[in-house]
């Protein structure tokens, strides 16, 4: 499959539906602060085994820790968080700077974001990126 996109609170069954799915693109949409935390195992077991994720889009309005969590480890090589027409607020600094510092094979990122992210830069640092849009 060349591209999905996912609303964040869809059912469940969805999220079980991934397991093993060899993605190109990936975009998860949705409010982040409305996950419930009973969906977000199933969310982290689904996104950890796709199969191939090169890259990967948060689209949403808000997110949560959970959002960030279940990026830690991933194997992709561009992330997209945000679009210039809905910019994503990032309320849980910390949990981003910990999945970003698991993103290996990162090697682009996009940032459209509401609000500034104190040592953003200095998180980035460690990183391999080649590009930073």
């Amino acid at each position: 499959m060349e591209h999905i996109y996912i609303n964040v609170n869809d059912h469940p069954e969805l999220f079980e539906r991934l397991s093993g799915l060899k993605i190109k693109r990936l975009t998860l949409c949705g409010n982040g602060e409305r996950l419930e935390a009973n969906h977000v195992q199933l969310w982290l077991k689904a996104l950890s085994s796709l199969k191939q994720h090169a890259e990967l889009s948060i689209i949403a309005q808000n997110d949560s820790r959970w959002v960030w969590q279940a990026l830690s480890g991933l194997k992709i090589k561009l992330l997209n968080i945000g679009t210039e027409q809905e910019c994503l607020e990032v309320k849980h600094v910390s949990s981003f700077f910990t999945s970003l510092s698991t993103l290996k094979q990162l090697d682009t990122i996009v940032i459209n974001v509401k609000n500034n992210i104190p040592g953003l830069f200095e998180a980035l640092h460690n990183l391999k990126i080649k590009s930073l849009i």
